[in-house]
């Protein structure tokens, strides 16, 4: 049993890799954009005019230009755009957190733990948009999900209470 972000799953399964979700946990999303929780923007529009900071690889890359194009704007520099910068996931947060931008993309509930003591962060997620991207699940192998349903069934109910503690 693995709990991995779900998003990337299907195309995981499109490349032939034999595994399958069978819980997910906060399904709303959790892609994010976070900017300074005292001084930033509280909505995605006024994103525009800020540097962004992401990386290549990161769960947000497919879906940058879309979430942009729902918010009225484009990349770029200039007051009615927003500059998004790839830089190395080991330079992301601190560059958000010593100031060199104006925010992140990221997940929320990793973001905001790492910045919360050097430059608190407020999340405008990805949501709130329309860009429904599947949270953390639970996923097996094809061949487990057939012979251990009943004990993952029992998996599921104590990681759900887990959650809604959480």
């Amino acid at each position: 049993v693995g709990l991995v972000q779900l998003g990337l799953l299907a195309i995981a399964r499109s490349k032939g890799l034999p595994v399958t979700s069978f819980a997910g946990f906060m399904r709303k999303g959790d892609l994010a954009t976070l900017v300074d929780a005292k001084s930033g923007p509280k909505t995605a529009k006024e994103l525009a005019g800020k540097k962004i900071v992401c990386f290549a690889a990161s769960p947000w890359a497919p879906f940058i230009d879309v979430y942009l194009k729902r918010i009225g704007l484009e990349r770029g520099e200039g007051p009615d755009k927003v500059n998004v910068v790839m830089v190395s996931p080991a330079a992301m947060v601190s560059t958000y957190a010593s100031g060199g931008a104006d925010g992140f993309m990221s997940l929320k509930e990793f973001g905001e733990p790492y910045v919360a003591k050097e430059r608190p962060a407020f999340s405008i997620l990805s949501a709130d948009v329309g860009i429904a991207f599947p949270s953390y699940g639970l996923i097996v192998s094809d061949d487990t999900l057939k012979k251990r349903k009943d004990v993952l069934a029992k998996l599921v109910a104590n990681q759900s209470r887990a959650w809604q503690y959480l």
